[in-house]
């Protein structure tokens, strides 16, 4: 797989996706998020698994939805709705990663190949008729005033500090990048 890059700027957040060279098994993507903007963002990008008992949010860095679409596959880190015909007692919101004003953060995530569809009220992966798509990467975030910064909670993960705060998708602004590369296998059940 060839390096890739790909650059989106929406007020106040700049995002850039590249592809980094790996094997074939594998799809490494490293995004870097520059804040340009004098409020605080949190990304919403620290999937967790299970709050363990010392109270730390068990985080899995190369976790993230995958979205098969009708014209691409959209990977990312952001609140998902939950659909129509799933109940939950709450949402799922993933930890938040802090990033101050006019400052950066980057993360690399890496993710076998073939992708497989993922969110997390459809886990269920395919292994099945894999299909070709463009791919795009997706990001979500919220901008808080400095003054309300203090009010958005720190946790501890098993990767470090993070913040977590319970977002309904509607209240989150996505960034959505792409497409990054022409074409990606996916699995699809179509």
């Amino acid at each position: 797989m060839l390096p890739s890059s790909e650059q989106s700027a929406s007020a106040p957040i700049t995002v850039a996706v590249q592809v980094l060279p790996g094997s074939s098994a594998r799809l490494r993507l490293r995004y870097q998020v520059r804040n340009d903007s004098a409020d605080v963002l949190f990304l919403v990008n620290q999937f967790w698994t299970n709050i363990l008992a010392d109270g730390h949010f068990e985080t899995m860095p190369n976790l993230v939805n995958v979205q098969l679409l009708a014209d691409r596959v959209v990977v990312g880190k952001a609140v998902v709705p939950v659909p129509d015909d799933t109940e939950v007692e709450r949402h799922y919101t993933p930890c938040l990663t802090r990033v101050a004003p006019h400052n950066y953060y980057e993360e690399t995530v890496d993710l076998p190949l073939p992708l497989s569809p993922f969110t997390w009220y459809r886990g269920r992966p395919m292994r099945s008729s894999p299909v070709v798509l463009p791919l795009y990467f997706e990001l979500g975030y919220v901008a808080v005033s400095s003054e309300k910064d203090a009010l958005v909670p720190p946790v501890a993960t098993t990767h470090g500090p993070a913040h977590h705060l319970d977002i309904e998708p509607e209240n989150q602004s996505l960034i959505r990048v792409g497409p990054i590369l022409p074409e990606i296998a996916v699995f699809s059940a179509r």
